[in-house]
């Protein structure tokens, strides 16, 4: 079984992500050094195909994200919980519709009843083979109409502060459909997305509605001491009563802190 992660800094951003899977003795591979950047996080489609064709198809595969994530469980839990599954590959479920196209928010909405219903890409394990029909080998790509939308909307935030100004450039709606909808296009999350909810079989494709696995905090953060507790030394979603073996704690450049809380507990418990 492989534990790759997706960051293209192996800087202290990622000490929580190799403490945390060090106390659990997993071996971590981190597969996107030097690989270019872009605003949708797409590098992350070749960055994990490459190590993907190397391996013999029935191999196992853990990936995450870097800079945002905790391990709490070593790797035969983490195998047999996958297992349980009986499918191909699992994704992380949270409970935001975000970074997706709206046309496929419904089809994730029929799956579950579980508040837990959307998908969320920085987390998945499966098969090498599984895999790696989904993250090529047609590896999207940022088009230069894209790049410059994503450039445009993050000058744009840091200009347009006057509350008269904005106001005005919503009535410029049909610019402001179009620049969201390639926004929501150009990403990991929304191409993974639209591949689940349109590829036509073959491949077993499962959400981890009860963050047996995963649990994205996504849409929690404000109250996110409501959503856990501690038990024998683990970290508990009391919304499902399980033991995510991966915590994930998105939006860091606002909820840092959060995630060096959910860290150091982590840690704290692992060493009792």
């Amino acid at each position: 079984m492989k534990f790759y992660v997706w960051a293209n800094s192996e800087d202290k951003r990622t000490t929580p992500i190799r403490d945390t899977a060090g106390q659990h003795n997993l071996e971590l591979e981190f597969i996107c050094n030097n690989v270019k950047f872009d605003q949708g996080c797409l590098f992350k489609f070749p960055s994990l195909y490459e190590k993907l064709c190397d391996l013999d198809d029935n191999e196992i595969v853990c990936c995450t994200d870097g800079f945002d994530v905790v391990y709490q469980d070593n790797l035969e839990s983490i195998k047999n919980t996958f297992l349980s599954f009986n499918c191909d590959v699992v994704f992380s479920a949270e409970k935001l519709y975000s970074h997706q196209l709206e046309k496929n928010k419904e089809y994730f909405e029929s799956l579950t009843k579980s508040s837990y219903k959307y998908l969320n890409a920085g987390s998945v394990i499966g098969y090498a083979k599984s895999l790696k029909e989904i993250y090529g080998p047609k590896s999207p790509k940022m088009s230069r109409v894209q790049s410059v939308v994503y450039k445009l909307l993050s000058i744009g935030k840091k200009i347009i502060k006057n509350k008269s100004l904005r106001k005005f450039l919503k009535r410029f709606k049909p610019i402001k459909a179009y620049t969201e909808e390639v926004r929501r296009s150009s990403n990991d999350q929304a191409v993974v997305a639209d591949f689940i909810a349109n590829h036509e079989g073959g491949i077993n494709i499962q959400l981890d509605y009860e963050c047996k696995l995963f649990w994205c905090v996504a849409g929690e953060w404000i109250d996110l001491e409501n959503h856990y507790e501690i038990v024998n030394n683990k970290i508990v979603n009391k919304n499902t009563n399980t033991v995510p073996a991966c915590i994930h704690i998105p939006y860091t450049n606002k909820y840092n802190h959060l995630f060096l809380k959910m860290y150091a507990l982590v840690m704290e418990n692992s060493l009792q």
